[in-house]
């Protein structure tokens, strides 16, 4: 709590930006009983050395999509 009090006295903007994010993430909470969908978007890194796609390090999209 120490720190945010420091950043809050840094910047002035902060308390604002933080309403915003809270106001926008009620959006978010779940009304009781009900399930709810989120999407969590996931991104891959293929790391290799200018292989063609699917030889070597350079693995195929099938691998990363299954």
């Amino acid at each position: 709590m120490d720190v945010l009090a420091q950043q809050m006295a840094d910047n002035p903007n902060l308390a604002l930006i933080r309403e915003a994010i809270d106001r926008h993430s009620q959006d978010y909470v779940p009304v009781p009983g009900q399930r709810q969908l989120v999407t969590i978007p996931i991104v891959f890194h293929v790391i290799h050395d200018g292989d063609a796609i699917g030889s070597g390090e350079n693995i195929a999209d099938l691998y990363i999509m299954e």
